[in-house]
């Protein structure tokens, strides 16, 4: 299967040259009720545009697994897609007022 295929949205971030920032959260983690022990490892997730903006992120991510990470990015992509193709029509809209 292939990256557009399972993951759409991220592939179509990664088209636009946005990037998915990984980094360790310096926040205290806390246990969800399922969860019995700490996780090895708590990431954040960050979304950035070609130009290193700030889109979208998702913080205290418990031990991801590669698939889970990829799904991860794929929900924020799709968040940060939905709210630029908002905008975009926000501004068609504008236009066409002005227009009139």
């Amino acid at each position: 299967m292939s990256r557009t295929t399972k993951y759409p949205y991220r592939a179509q971030a990664l088209d636009l040259e946005w990037t998915f920032e990984w980094t360790h959260s310096q926040d205290q983690y806390e246990l969800g009720d399922a969860e019995t022990e700490y996780p090895t490892e708590v990431l954040n997730c960050d979304l950035l545009d070609a130009d290193g903006n700030y889109l979208e992120s998702l913080c205290q991510i418990a031990d991801p697994s590669t698939s889970y990470a990829r799904e991860i990015e794929n929900d924020l992509a799709c968040e940060a897609l939905a709210r630029r193709a908002a905008a975009i029509e926000a501004d068609k809209t504008a236009h066409t007022f002005q227009a009139l």
